[in-house]
């Protein structure tokens, strides 16, 4: 009999030790697990404000070329008054693709179809633009 409490002793120090030791490995694995989702974090993070300082960027000169173009606008207002709409230089044949080239073109397209009282939401539907784009051109030129 007291063979048997001795094995059953034995096995119960192995099976503890086994798992003091599994322990010990579950928690190194959690702590790269969290370091490893830290520096994903970081990562990410890094990323999304690279993509927002892109973005303003191109805002940014967004918001340039509207300001030079609204002082060509003004000082070409101020050398030439347009006496009726046929007289604003909006050249018909180019094609609503072409506007991303002649940006001036586009502006001067919105402001007209503005005169003629459509709203931003039906000049962007027509223009196959955004509805933000036109209500911006329409304060910064309006």
């Amino acid at each position: 009999m007291n063979g048997f409490i001795f094995i059953s002793v034995l096995l119960h120090v192995v099976s503890l030790y086994f798992i003091v030791v599994l322990w010990k490995k579950n928690e190194k694995i959690n702590t790269i697990d969290q370091e490893f989702s830290l520096e994903t974090l970081e990562e990410l993070m890094e990323l999304f404000s690279q993509e927002m300082r892109e973005e303003n960027e191109r805002l940014q000169q967004l918001m340039i070329q509207l300001y030079d173009e609204n002082k060509r606008m003004q000082t070409n207002s101020t050398n030439q008054s347009f006496t009726s709409e046929a007289d604003l230089p909006i050249d018909e044949s180019i094609s609503l693709e072409d506007k991303e080239v002649y940006p001036e073109q586009k502006t001067n397209e919105v402001l007209l179809l503005a005169k003629k009282g459509y709203d931003a939401t039906e000049i962007a539907k027509m223009l196959n633009r955004g509805k933000g784009e036109i209500e911006l051109l329409l304060k910064f030129y309006g």
